[in-house]
């Protein structure tokens, strides 16, 4: 619990406090933010709302993903390729931006913002931000498989898109505690949504049941009869 707790305070520190008018900041220092930051930043905190979403179902972290997301295509994107700059439209002070894109000792910016736009695009069912994150990957796809010791997480991620993926809508009395033991199994190519009682989700809108325990099985909002059994 203690560490779960160390790592929303993380996310939320840094939504609330480094974060300033659709600007974010690398470098925090008592109450002051400096250095506008790199693609690198917006994709990492991105990843981070979105995770902290899986574990929390808080919408404000779902939001905030969907924002910074927004943001990057603002901000970030380019004309000539799917893939993202790595300098901001706003920052940029050199002729030739560049556009970074193999994994090192972290994934590349390019990987985990491709990995954020396809996992926000089944939870908020936008085909849009789904498509973009497949170009991304056809972009690379080649060099992924001449050296795929530099592309470890877009293997990842294209692992996912090759396979079946689905949206788990989680509703019932031990909601939590099912949503808790599904998080706990390795289950890559899914999302997991908490369906609440007056959701504006729409994957969940209208699934809320308090009686008993049901799991929707969706396919790009697609869902099959509701399952009764966790297993």
């Amino acid at each position: 619990v203690q560490a779960k707790d160390l790592a929303l305070g993380s996310v939320d520190f840094m939504l609330e406090k480094m974060l300033e008018n659709e600007t974010l900041f690398r470098v925090y220092h008592t109450g002051t933010c400096i250095i506008s930051a790199f693609l690198e930043d917006y994709a990492s905190l991105c990843l981070a709302s979105l995770r902290a979403f899986d574990v929390t179902q808080e919408r404000k972290y779902l939001k905030s993903a969907e924002d910074l997301a927004e943001i990057v295509f603002k901000k970030f994107k380019n004309e000539k390729s799917p893939l993202f700059y790595s300098t901001s439209i706003e920052d940029n002070q050199v002729n030739v931006r560049k556009v970074g894109y193999q994994d090192n000792v972290i994934p590349s910016a390019n990987a985990v913002m491709a990995e954020c736009l396809f996992k926000l695009g089944h939870l908020l069912l936008k085909t849009d931000y789904i498509e973009h994150s497949k170009r991304m990957v056809g972009t690379v796809y080649q060099s992924m498989g001449r050296d795929i010791e530099f592309f470890s997480f877009w293997g990842r991620l294209y692992q996912q898109m090759a396979g079946k993926y689905f949206e788990i809508v989680v509703t019932g009395p031990n909601a939590q505690v099912n949503l808790n033991k599904i998080n706990s199994w390795f289950l890559p190519g899914k999302v997991v949504v908490l369906a609440g009682e007056k959701d504006d989700l729409f994957l969940a809108k209208g699934k809320f049941n308090s009686e008993n325990d049901r799991f929707y099985i969706c396919e790009q909002g697609l869902c099959h009869s509701p399952i009764h059994n966790i297993d």
